[in-house]
């Protein structure tokens, strides 16, 4: 059922009000400790992590913030595991709410010898590398590489400000990864994160989650943790492992597919399965009663809202793990429309053409990524608390219900425009342009249709 409008007021309403005060924590109750032996995994949370809160923008994006430079500047970054390089905008980015001056900065250096450029699914981010201060939640990383964008096109810097990434592997051999650095520089003594999004499609810019280096927190997972082996970075950069079948509901495996690679992006927002996978449930919630169709505007499949309680769990079988997610984590809901929050693979099924589990997939879990054992562990998720409605009507006054209703119509509109765009990062699809210097002086160069120099991360 669709929340009321009087929902979404109320949500605003603790958003609205946290926003003047102070972040409001959702208080979660602890599970018993996972009896499984996670040692040779991962460490528990302890005096070598460092704790970012992840904040949730509807379940689209999940950003967290970060500490630059000599200043301790702030910055939201898409927390992105398909992805391997940090950037943040310049100060030469009109549009940008917080950008980095590398001259203010006592311990930023900047290369300007050539220009990297970001390319993803939609959108590009191009500037020069710098080295500065990158504090991780109180773990500081001194002189890490970042790209300091000075050109950001087709990407909105509203509700973040660049892309913190995440995978398992370097794309260039001369920058390293977070992980890699952080343990390098014994800050965390295993080269592991662990992430806990949080499942809420009403929050914008609400903190629902935390992404720990070099442990986990036990009080996220309401199971024992199931471990798939992933390819090694000689591989692949991506936390990529094979698919053995997908299944919905009881029917084991309604595509054809077996031993397919797959990876698990953060950074990215929907599924993207076979196209025969697609039909394949949408043949079976026709004999539920429920109708789909292919929707050009959205370019995805909208479905009859029924189908939050028609449609069955899609099932992903690794080896030796099952794994399965609701149809209310894989269906959205849009202003009284419903649309299965999947896009069709386009071209051949393979390594560097891969199924993408993005937050959809991953919001349900309590998920652990391990460099040094190639692994990456899921727990089901502990659910998020419902702020308490009645409690809020009872504390705000008639004033701030009146701004309320004002501000009511500016959080819809965002809403809207967050899942217009929320295929900029699917797929985290990036590559990088090294021009010479001559090049790298002229802008236009930067914004060339380079499409024969593309090497592709995702799809």
């Amino acid at each position: 059922m669709r929340p009321s409008t009087i929902f979404y007021l109320l949500n605003f309403l603790f958003l609205y009000t946290s926003t003047l005060a102070q972040t409001i924590h959702i208080p979660l109750e602890t599970p018993p400790q996972p009896k499984s032996n996670l040692k040779k995994h991962v460490t528990r949370y302890n005096s070598k992590s460092g704790s970012v809160p992840i904040n949730n923008l509807m379940d689209v994006n999940y950003y967290g913030q970060v500490k630059i430079g000599s200043q301790k500047t702030k910055f939201n970054l898409v927390l992105d595991t398909g992805s391997s390089n940090v950037w943040i905008p310049d100060v030469a980015v009109p549009e940008a709410k917080n950008a980095l001056n590398c001259s203010e900065s006592e311990t930023c250096k900047m290369d300007i010898s050539h220009v990297i450029s970001l390319r993803y699914a939609v959108g590009l981010a191009a500037g020069y590398q710098i080295t500065d201060q990158l504090d991780l939640g109180g773990l500081v990383l001194s002189d890490f590489p970042i790209i300091l964008a000075f050109i950001v096109r087709s990407i909105e810097l509203t509700n973040y400000d660049g892309i913190l990434g995440l995978a398992l592997g370097r794309y260039k051999p001369e920058i390293p990864t977070v992980l890699e650095r952080l343990k390098e520089d014994g800050l965390i003594s295993v080269g592991t994160f662990s992430m806990y999004l949080g499942n809420d499609p009403e929050a914008w810019g609400k903190q629902t989650g935390e992404l720990i280096f070099g442990g986990y927190d036990p009080k996220y997972a309401l199971s024992e943790f199931q471990f798939v082996n992933v390819r090694k970075e000689t591989e692949t950069m991506y936390w990529s492992t094979d698919l053995m079948g997908l299944g919905y509901g009881s029917e084991v495996n309604v595509s054809s597919i077996t031993n397919a690679p797959v990876i698990f992006d953060s950074g990215t927002s929907l599924l993207t399965l076979p196209g025969d996978f697609i039909k394949g449930i949408i043949e079976h919630a026709k004999k539920e009663g429920v109708s789909c169709a292919f929707d050009r505007d959205e370019e995805l499949y909208k479905c009859d809202c029924k189908a939050k309680e028609k449609m069955e769990e899609l099932v992903f079988y690794f080896d030796n793990v099952t794994l399965s997610i609701p149809p209310t984590s894989y269906i959205y809901e849009e202003e009284g429309n419903c649309y299965l929050s999947m896009q069709v693979l386009e071209g051949q099924l393979k390594l560097d053409n891969p199924i993408v589990l993005g937050d959809v997939f991953l919001k349900n879990f309590y998920t652990m990524y391990n460099a040094d054992n190639y692994t990456v562990g899921f727990a089901q998720a502990l659910p998020i608390k419902k702020f308490n409605r009645s409690n809020v009507l009872y504390v705000v006054g008639g004033v701030v219900l009146v701004g309320a209703l004002i501000g009511l119509g500016v959080y819809l509109h965002k809403k809207k425009k967050m899942m217009q765009q929320k295929k900029m990062h699917d797929h985290s699809s990036a590559f990088y342009e090294d021009w010479n210097e001559s090049a790298s002086a002229s802008t236009s160069g930067v914004g060339r249709n380079t499409d024969s120099k593309k090497s592709i991360l995702g799809l």
